[in-house]
């Protein structure tokens, strides 16, 4: 019911769009952030001029982002994070306007995420993703490790062995690895007995004692009397979430989350970004609302 249900956007900029207290306040506070959009603005200039009458668009466009961008850097916790999603047009623009405003060594990682099936072009590469920056104001950032749940029957496949003593499914892996050869022919005494490796342990003596002692049936006995260490089921959290995300799909047409707006985002992508970065009771700013995603992810978390 309000003016701004369903609001239409460009996402284009010209020069009469951008406010000389905008250039005024860049020159001043962030001498290297100027002389960054002036080398853009003669870049466009000189590529853009008789070609196309917005030839300014990059340029307007950066300083419209740098300025907001310069604010959302001065109000973050040192603890706090900031994800920037764009597409692949503005994409490299926007990563060196990060590296300046919040210095490279504060850029986290550049997530790619699957927004669409594609685009079916007649010709060329579809464009299928997005790009999500992440970035902190400190090296002391905060950062909970998300996890893909598998389905019922991948997890049953996945740890196929049920544990008679107590019920519990399991899978197995290896107590000995090449890759720790430089403890070969060393001896670890497990449930009484003596074994010596002619490959290497991953676990030292002192580790086995604990883990026995936790659980005296988190050793499996292959057949041919090798060691192996059990894992289960109740204790596995899922795939861990690296920075290529697409178990998250994009809003149908006939989803119930669909409000109209242009560029609506998944609830989902917005969840795991402040699942991420925050701890219930946290602040969480979307300074470019939309149709209000995340002020919802944030209220259902």
């Amino acid at each position: 019911g309000s003016q701004s249900e369903g609001a239409s956007f460009r996402d284009w900029f010209r020069e009469k769009d951008i406010k000389d207290e905008w250039v005024d306040s860049i020159e001043q506070d962030s001498p290297e952030l100027n002389n960054f959009l002036k080398q853009i603005k003669s870049l466009n200039s000189l590529e853009g001029r008789k070609k196309n009458k917005h030839y300014l668009y990059n340029y307007c466009y950066l300083c419209y982002m740098a300025i907001r961008l310069l604010e959302m850097k001065r109000i973050l916790k040192g603890t706090g994070s900031i994800y920037l999603h764009c597409d692949t047009t503005m994409s490299h623009y926007i990563k060196l306007l990060m590296d300046i405003i919040f210095g490279e060594k504060n850029f986290r990682n550049e997530i790619v995420w699957k927004r669409t099936l594609g685009h079916h072009l007649s010709k060329g590469m579809d464009n299928s993703s997005d790009i999500i920056y992440w970035y902190s104001k400190t090296n002391n950032f905060k950062y909970n490790q998300q996890y893909q749940r598998l389905t019922e029957d991948a997890m049953k496949k996945k740890f196929p062995y049920i544990e008679k003593e107590t019920n519990r499914r399991y899978t197995h892996h290896p107590l000995e690895k090449t890759s720790n050869a430089y403890n070969i022919g060393e001896k670890r005494i497990i449930q009484g007995i003596e074994f010596i490796t002619d490959v290497g342990w991953i676990w030292t003596q002192k580790t086995f004692d604990e883990k026995l002692k936790e659980n005296p049936h988190c050793i499996f006995w292959t057949s041919n009397n090798k060691l192996r260490y059990k894992r289960y089921i109740d204790e596995y959290e899922g795939i861990k979430i690296d920075n290529l995300w697409t178990d998250i799909k994009p809003i149908s047409s006939t989803s119930k989350e669909r409000t109209g707006y242009p560029t609506q985002k998944p609830l989902a992508l917005l969840e795991r970004i402040i699942k991420s970065s925050t701890d219930e009771g946290d602040m969480v700013l979307d300074p470019f609302c939309g149709c209000a995603t995340t002020c919802i992810a944030a209220e259902k978390l």
